[in-house]
């Protein structure tokens, strides 16, 4: 980053909030900085929401298959 550079909008965190008005901004054609201190995308990207929703759909498909009431359909055992 040069000396005296300007910006028109600074966000700090790169959580959902803050992305949006980054994002917001941009499309305004204003010239952003995000400040970051970690991983880009927050909690709810990295550790909470997105990742909880992948292991629900993995157990819902495990499940399903568990579950399964058709003699050739996929089972996860083996024999079955």
């Amino acid at each position: 980053m040069e000396p005296g550079f300007e910006f028109d909008l600074a966000v700090v965190g790169s959580g959902g909030a803050a992305m949006a008005a980054a994002i917001t901004a941009r499309q305004a054609g204003r010239t952003v900085l995000v400040i970051e201190r970690g991983t880009i995308g927050g909690t709810c990207v990295n550790i909470g929401c997105v990742p909880s929703k992948a292991l629900l759909a993995a157990a819902g498909t495990r499940q399903a298959a568990l579950t399964n009431p058709f003699p050739r359909g996929p089972h996860p055992r083996p024999g079955r």
